[in-house]
């Protein structure tokens, strides 16, 4: 049964439950409220490092953040734009396979500094994108350094054969007023790229 003929059979059901009386309309609604939330959730997940959103979620996610923080002028938050390193080089030598396996630890390191709350992306193959909430500009910068840095240590510990040392460029952009999702993005990017010239570096957007 493919996913959409296993919704129409759930919702088909499930109404025939509330109209037998088997459950309440307010259990019904919550039961609509979990299927929902579970494929929103299966949509915006990227597919290789998990507890990521991909593309679209972290962007979708991020617009939310910069709604409540035009809202709240107290509230802050700073993006980070990550790339990986030597990545092209890395596949060639090892394979896509150990490549994947490459991307997934970065992810894990990526998370262990970060809190539950901020929002974490996979932007495409070997970008990925943090949105600190509520951090201020210092902060960020302590952030990115220890997973800069967390990065070495942990790819030497599970690639040890490798003849170079894998790294991670960093961009940081903080919010301004009246940000959407895509002039902060942009900020960060520009950061970023200074970033790759050098590689292994951690850069702050100018004004």
């Amino acid at each position: 049964m493919d996913h959409q003929n296993y919704l129409l059979t759930y919702y088909q059901g499930l109404a025939q439950k509330l109209i037998s009386g088997d459950i309440s309309a307010e259990q019904f609604a919550g039961e609509l409220t979990q299927i929902h939330l579970a494929m929103e959730k299966r949509v915006y997940q990227d597919g290789l490092a998990a507890g990521f959103l991909n593309n679209l979620g972290f962007t979708n996610f991020l617009e939310r953040e910069l709604r409540v923080i035009k809202r709240i002028p107290q509230l802050a938050g700073v993006l980070l734009a990550l790339d990986i390193d030597h990545l092209k080089q890395f596949n060639d030598t090892l394979g896509h396979i150990a490549g994947d396996k490459l991307i997934q630890l970065y992810a894990k390191v990526m998370a262990r500094h970060i809190r539950e709350s901020d929002l974490k992306g996979r932007l495409g193959g070997d970008e990925f994108a943090v949105f600190l909430i509520g951090s201020n500009l210092e902060n960020a910068k302590v952030v990115a350094e220890r997973i800069r840095a967390d990065i070495i240590e942990e790819v030497k510990k599970n690639f040890p054969q490798l003849p170079w040392e894998q790294t991670i460029s960093i961009g940081i952009a903080q919010v301004k007023a009246d940000d959407t999702a895509e002039p902060l993005r942009l900020r960060a990017d520009d950061a970023l790229y200074e970033a790759k010239k050098e590689k292994n570096k951690v850069v702050v957007a100018g004004n």
